[in-house]
């Protein structure tokens, strides 16, 4: 792969089971170049993505929180979702949202209800790393993010509720005193009526 690429590109693997430790990890490789610019072999370095996830979880993004380092071909590289404690290693988002998003913009962000997995509705926030063939995401669970705004629109919808039950109430008292206004003046001139007879 490095042998025949014109390109100086730090190549990321798919998580990988190593031969020696059995444990899976990310090989991070980049070609030697020589001083007269031919192969000159390539350096390989493995990292554990638990240290990916180790960080992730010093980071609060609430229950339902979602974060993801993930390939430009859609294999997450490392990442957990908090509320299952799953990390979904070596998963392929092939044809997901963010792989159309992140290839027609660098950085943004999007609604979804993670159909493939748990089914949470989440606000995924994405960037895709400049010099590298990486995509991070952070997706915040709707429930918990909307909750401050849940809580006020219930605050006024109560408010709303209680304003016009008074002025049902008004309303109703108005018309029960009003129809005792016609009943009086309709007494009233009857009696106007029987007293001016001869």
């Amino acid at each position: 792969m490095h042998i025949d690429s014109k390109a100086d590109d730090l190549f990321i693997s798919k998580p990988l089971v190593g031969r020696v430790t059995g444990k899976i990890s990310l090989q991070l490789s980049r070609k030697i170049r020589q001083a007269d610019g031919t192969f000159g072999g390539v350096v390989v370095i493995s990292i554990d993505p638990n240290d990916f996830t180790r960080f992730y979880d010093s980071i609060n993004i609430g229950h339902d929180g979602a974060i993801r380092v993930v390939g430009s071909d859609g294999i997450v590289r490392a990442g957990r979702q908090l509320n299952s404690g799953v990390d979904f290693l070596g998963t392929s988002l092939a044809g997901s949202t963010l792989l159309a998003r992140a290839s027609i913009q660098p950085s943004g962000w999007y609604f979804t209800a993670s159909a493939k997995e748990d089914r949470v509705k989440r606000l995924i926030f994405y960037r895709v790393l400049q010099d590298f063939p990486l995509i991070v995401t952070v997706g915040l669970g709707a429930e918990e993010s909307f909750a401050g705004l849940s809580a006020e629109l219930n605050a006024y919808n109560s408010l709303a509720a209680l304003v016009t039950a008074l002025i049902l109430i008004v309303m109703g008292f108005s018309i029960h005193d009003r129809a005792q206004l016609e009943r009086a003046g309709t007494e009233l001139k009857a009696q106007n009526a029987v007293s001016t007879q001869p």
